[in-house]
């Protein structure tokens, strides 16, 4: 019959001798129970001591079957631990976190280091606090546990804060001279600081129209530059003016503005007398301020007397004085009247019978009943001159 082969299940004894100089490994088939083994290459092993460990010695087995694995003895301590030789401890200060940081390496060995971080704390009575316009100090203080390291001390210095402004204010005076001044003050809301910055500056003079306008620069970047309008105040004068009924020249009125007269005459607007508009048909205007002309014939239509004459611009009227005064009374020529009417009939209604005032015929002969003419001719220039008194007391 063919031998099967061994059958193991994998449970393997090791026996060392009494002076571990050998090892030997066993296994016991499953099916037969014939032993198999395995003698193991010993050799000893000596670990010295180090900063924080024993020094110690044992011996190992190693196989060449695979089946079985290395062994180990039981170590035996050889020699004490070391302890750390530490080098002089360094310290960090990290300004972000505000902590400081202890560490020292061992001589022996570089890897071991020993290290500690702890909180920053302020010492309060060798500060300073920073103010407005002054910088001060802050002393951040660091205490260890490791009694090996020192306390540590930061002193960091800290920049002015600055003020903190309230808001800025800003007001324009008048001097004696007239010239405006502008004024922008502000003060810093820090209850221990309460400083008060301000600037005076002038104004710049600068005319738009009829206005002026200010402006004022300021040397601090923070004040922003301010404006004032001085509007201006326009107002129109013109003369008083006299014209005579029977003058052939028209009635001229000078209006000139108070500021910028050299637009007057574009700014006229219409002209009013005694509340009543005048046609442009009746009046002629030209520059320099500005010159308005009634036309004669215009005037003529007005009532002898006071007239207001009111002349509108763009920005306000001028009120002039017109005063019509009657036409001068034509001198006498020495000649009698010959008693005709404009239309070439005497005052009785018949035709001019060819009869002078003195009553002779125009061949200078006298006619018949002289006298009884001479008294009706009388009669009816009384008549006409009543006549007239009456029409002249009803015009006016």
């Amino acid at each position: 019959l063919t031998h099967p082969g061994h059958t193991f299940d994998g449970t393997v004894s090791y026996e060392w001798a009494t002076d571990n100089s050998t090892c030997t490994a066993k296994r016991i088939c499953t099916v037969c129970s014939e032993p198999e083994t395995s003698n193991g290459t010993v050799e000893p092993v000596t670990v010295p001591a180090d900063c924080d460990n024993d020094g110690y010695s044992y011996y190992k087995a190693t196989f060449t079957d695979d089946w079985a694995k290395e062994q180990k003895t039981e170590p035996v301590k050889t020699d004490d631990k070391l302890g750390h030789n530490w080098g002089v401890p360094t310290y960090t200060w990290d300004g972000k976190t505000k902590t400081f940081t202890a560490q020292r390496v061992c001589s022996r060995d570089a890897s071991h280091i020993d290290s500690e971080t702890v909180n920053a704390t302020v010492d309060e009575e060798n500060s300073v606090a920073p103010t407005c316009t002054a910088g001060g100090k802050t002393v951040y203080v660091g205490t260890f546990e490791n009694a090996a390291f020192e306390q540590q001390k930061q002193t960091v210095d800290e920049d002015a804060l600055g003020h903190d402004w309230g808001e800025t204010t800003y007001e324009w005076t008048q001097d004696s001279d007239g010239d405006y001044w502008c004024t922008a003050t502000r003060k810093c809301k820090v209850s221990t600081c309460g400083f008060e910055q301000s600037e005076t500056v002038g104004g710049m003079v600068s005319v738009r129209g009829d206005d002026t306008v200010y402006t004022a620069d300021f040397e601090e970047p923070d004040f922003e530059t301010q404006y004032k309008t001085v509007y201006g105040e326009v107002s129109y004068e013109a003369g008083s003016v006299s014209w005579k009924k029977g003058s052939t020249n028209g009635a001229e009125i000078v209006v000139k503005r108070n500021i910028n007269d050299n637009v007057t005459f574009d700014e006229f607007k219409s002209v009013a007398i005694d509340g009543e508009t005048v046609d442009a048909a009746n009046y002629t205007t030209e520059k320099g301020s500005l010159k308005l002309v009634l036309k004669a014939a215009y005037l003529e239509t007005l009532a002898d007397g006071e007239h207001n004459v009111t002349i509108a611009f763009a920005k306000g009227n001028a009120v002039a004085k017109l005063t019509v005064e009657k036409a001068d009374e034509k001198p006498d020529d020495g000649k009698p009247d010959d008693g005709k009417t404009d239309d070439g009939k005497t005052d009785d209604g018949k035709t001019d019978d060819g009869k002078t005032d003195d009553g002779k015929t125009d061949d200078g002969k006298t006619p018949p009943n002289t006298g009884a003419a001479a008294g009706a001719a009388s009669a009816i220039a009384v008549v006409v001159i009543a006549a007239a008194v009456v029409l002249k007391k009803k015009k006016d």
